[in-house]
């Protein structure tokens, strides 16, 4: 008898084995994951290493750069009211924020795109043909060289 045991339990940790078998599909999968993992990782470290002094709010009308300033020397909270052919918008800049507060434009989507904070954040008034920007300081300077060189 413990011999015909001892094979029924040799037999059930063959099948549980074989249920544990790594397969390519499991490499793949693990594979993916590690390098969401160091992707994920590298973002955060760029973000957390990017100061606030870096950061800068580019704002340009038809392509043509109406401001190009550092977010923190923003002390006090300003409203810059800009007004096109097109319409009137008014930005709000502070040295934590900026958005555009209003537009007279008809659909109000750049209104609703909310507080712009981030290195790459931005919003746009297609009507009124007003992008505004956070950069940080390298995008400034490649955009200052596109701008001279067109």
């Amino acid at each position: 008898m413990s011999e015909l045991s001892t094979k029924q339990h040799k037999r059930d940790s063959n099948k549980l084995f074989s249920r544990l078998r790594f397969r390519w599909g499991d490499a793949v999968v693990i594979l993916c994951v590690l390098v969401a993992a160091v992707c994920l990782g590298g973002m955060y470290i760029y973000k957390a290493h990017q100061t606030e002094d870096s950061l800068r709010v580019l704002i340009t009308q038809d392509g043509a750069v109406l401001m190009n300033r550092s977010l923190s020397s923003f002390e006090t909270p300003e409203n810059l009211t800009i007004t096109t052919e097109h319409g009137t918008l008014t930005v709000y800049l502070s040295s934590s924020e900026v958005y555009i507060s209003s537009s007279d434009c008809d659909d109000q989507i750049c209104v609703h795109q909310g507080s712009l904070s981030q290195a790459g954040d931005g919003a746009v008034c297609l009507p009124n043909r007003v992008v505004v920007e956070i950069i940080s300081d390298d995008e400034a300077t490649e955009k200052s060289v596109d701008m001279v060189a067109r």
